[in-house]
């Protein structure tokens, strides 16, 4: 009698071939570099020497985008991509998709890497030069004045966020204000955009966005519940995304209150700041060719639990120096949905900016 064990055979064989290509993978991986990888003292690692550079290479010098009003000189940013253990380790604020660091009220970026220093290159001369920033700080939102001659941007320095100015022609700097800056909101740690919080006068003063004087000290959390947690549902499907960091109670309101309101005010050298109208959460302002008005953005209460705070509500509103609304612009109601289609900024004015006469 003949028995066929054909099938069971070669599911045998083709089982035995598996287990044994399994056993000699973690052979040869046990046996590879990658072993090397596993530090035995447990601390951070830095990467190969070829990753760092190319992290430590400056993008910015790929190209020339920012040049001055009078087409003599460009500026160059010098960006440092790599932080450090002692940056990145300070404390932290995650509100509404907001990070920031409240002991200097700046946003995390500007805190932990970003732009180190600015050049300067002359078109006719063929030269280039530094900007006496301060030493071992970033820098952010350099503006040319509207002569070209000088630059504002602000320092971000170990303690607070100041406004400086600088000559172009020698690169001496100095600070305009020891006033304390909101580098929260408004800031922009970007190269090559513009800033959304400085911006100079006519007359050499500049317009900022402040620390409001006399806010007090940061809310602190009642620790004992005050009532449940309600989260309520609503009559039909809204899609929203999955959000790492949102605002999570009333206690998280106050803080993202208290460190995103800020003052605007106009800065003159060894003068003290002149405030603009009552502090809001400014997004950004925009002053007027003529020097006459200003363009500013500010987020508008209610927040939400359940998106960040590019959905909260926003107003755009023409300012005079008293701080007066002369004209709204457009008014942005909170928006909690992900759909593209229907955000309601969608039939509102966009891309909002100044004719070059400034009177609209």
């Amino acid at each position: 009698m003949k028995v066929d064990f054909g099938p069971q055979r070669r599911w045998f064989r083709d089982s035995a071939f598996v287990v044994g290509s399994i056993l000699l993978i973690a052979v040869v991986l046990d046996s590879s570099p990658v072993r090397a990888q596993v530090d035995p003292s447990n601390d951070y690692l830095l990467p190969p020497v070829a990753v760092q550079e190319l992290f430590d290479r400056d993008k910015n010098l790929a190209e020339l985008d920012r040049i001055s009003p009078n087409g003599s000189h460009f500026l160059i940013p010098l960006s440092d991509e790599l932080s450090s253990l002692e940056l990145m380790a300070r404390r932290t604020l995650r509100l509404g998709m907001l990070e920031l660091m409240p002991e200097v009220d700046r946003e995390w970026r500007l805190a932990t890497y970003g732009i180190r220093g600015y050049d300067v290159y002359a078109l006719e001369e063929r030269r280039r030069w530094s900007i006496d920033v301060p030493e071992g700080s970033f820098v952010s939102d350099a503006i040319w004045s509207p002569d070209g001659s000088r630059l504002a941007f602000l320092a971000h320095l170990a303690e607070s966020t100041q406004v400086w100015t600088a000559d172009v022609s020698t690169g001496a700097a100095e600070e305009l204000s020891d006033a304390r800056v909101m580098a929260t909101l408004a800031a922009r740690g970007g190269a090559g955009v513009p800033s959304r919080m400085l911006q100079w006068m006519p007359d050499g003063s500049v317009l900022a966005l402040l620390v409001p004087a006399g806010r007090g000290s940061e809310p602190e959390a009642d620790p004992v519940p005050t009532g449940p947690v309600v989260r309520r549902t609503r009559e039909k499907a809204t899609p929203t995304r999955t959000l790492p960091f949102l605002l999570r109670s009333e206690h998280d309101a106050d803080l993202f209150r208290y460190y995103t309101t800020a003052q605007l005010a106009r800065l003159s050298s060894g003068q003290a700041p002149q405030p603009i109208g009552d502090p809001a959460m400014y997004l950004s302002i925009a002053l007027s060719p003529d020097g006459g008005h200003i363009l500013a953005e500010q987020l508008v209460e209610p927040f939400s639990y359940i998106v960040g705070y590019t959905s909260f509500g926003r107003e755009l509103n023409v300012l005079n120096f008293d701080g007066d609304v002369v004209s709204t612009i457009r008014q942005i109601p909170l928006y909690e949905s992900s759909e593209r289609d229907n955000r309601p900024e969608a039939n509102l004015p966009r891309e909002v900016a100044w004719r070059p006469d400034g009177r609209g």
